[in-house]
């Protein structure tokens, strides 16, 4: 009698959750905020510095970079805010500067700031590296203030 109450256990179904083959999966997701106002130049990496999940250890947020640690189809949305007067373009790379995934472009009017933001799946294998760069522009003004966020996980 107990053992089947332990089937209907949702402690039990927890505990089952994420075993495939016998091998325990770990869980990757993160969503890390940007924390101040920056200038950026062609191509700089965008450094999302306040994390608030990190699920598996894999986003820096020093280096603004996300490594995969498992192969399959990961989930990336990101988000940024332009100040009044000023644009902003952004892009998702995977492994190389010139790797762009997908962008975003935003530009703001006066008196108002404006936000934008792009999503996209991308498959990775253990060691691809993700992360956001600006993107066809010199000088590029992205408010800060944790509004602007990064985040991913593995489907």
């Amino acid at each position: 009698m107990l053992g089947n109450l332990l089937l209907f256990s949702p402690f039990f179904i927890v505990l089952n959750c994420g075993v495939s083959g016998g091998a325990q999966l770990s869980p990757v997701a993160f969503t890390a905020l940007l924390d101040g106002n920056n200038q950026y130049e062609q191509d700089d990496t965008v450094i999302y510095n306040v994390i608030r999940t990190n699920a598996g250890g894999n986003y820096n947020e020093t280096t603004g970079i996300f490594t995969a640690p498992d192969a399959g189809v990961y989930f990336f949305t990101w988000s940024t805010l332009t100040s009044p007067y000023k644009r902003l373009n952004t892009a998702i790379v995977k492994n190389s500067s010139s790797g762009y995934i997908a962008y975003s472009s935003c530009a703001a009017f006066p008196d108002t700031y404006t936000t934008c933001s792009q999503s996209t799946t991308v498959e990775l294998v253990p060691g691809d590296r993700i992360w956001i760069v600006v993107y066809k522009m010199a000088v590029q003004d992205l408010h800060g203030g944790q509004w602007p966020t990064f985040s991913g996980f593995k489907l």
